[in-house]
């Protein structure tokens, strides 16, 4: 939660985000960005976590338009609720989507646009660019593929042969989805 905070003070125009929950932890103990302080309201401890500051964000949401309005999907979770935060945060977005839309089909269900264009700087179609997490009310997540994964954590030649394999061995984001391979990527899929 401690990170999300740094997010939160953003979004605010904060330089801070106060916390109550650090008593007794390292990590206040040993950042010296985290200063204490006594809150003026309720006379407890409380920490002032810095502000992120981030130049860039980039999230992946269920779809958007060509102008950059991004909608998050009415099922949300915490993942989609941080995007969003993350989204209000920074100077510049980008923005993958499992769908691209015609502005138009956003406008049936104003509601769901979470995340206007004004702060959006790019948008790119991107299916499966959450891969091997789920889009809610898109893609599912994918626990084959994070149970080779795990198995490749297990010692350090695994774990370089899967980044051999999946992430240095891939010249592109299509690449890789072609060794999950089509077929696989197709049972993921919500709709």
């Amino acid at each position: 939660m401690l990170a999300w905070d740094r997010f939160r003070a953003d979004r605010e125009g904060m330089p801070f985000w106060p916390v109550y929950f650090l008593g007794g932890n390292d990590v206040a103990r040993d950042n010296p960005q985290i200063v204490p302080f006594t809150c003026p309201v309720t006379g407890k401890q409380a920490w002032a976590v810095p502000a992120a500051k981030p130049d860039v964000i980039v999230i992946h949401a269920c779809r958007g338009d060509k102008y950059g309005n991004i909608q998050i999907q009415e099922r949300s979770m915490l993942p989609q609720y941080l995007n969003v935060d993350m989204a209000r945060s920074c100077k510049n977005l980008i923005v993958t989507v499992e769908e691209l839309v015609d502005t138009e089909e956003i406008k049936k269900s104003p509601h769901l646009t979470l995340i206007p264009a004004f702060r959006t700087a790019s948008v790119c179609h991107v299916p499966f660019g959450s891969h091997p997490t789920p889009t809610l009310s898109c893609t599912e997540e994918d626990a084959a593929h994070y149970e080779t994964y795990v198995n490749a954590s297990a010692n350090e030649e695994a774990f370089e042969a899967y980044l051999d394999s999946y992430i240095r061995g891939t010249k592109n984001f299509t690449e890789y989805l072609s060794l999950i391979g089509e077929t696989h990527l197709k049972t993921l899929e919500v709709r």
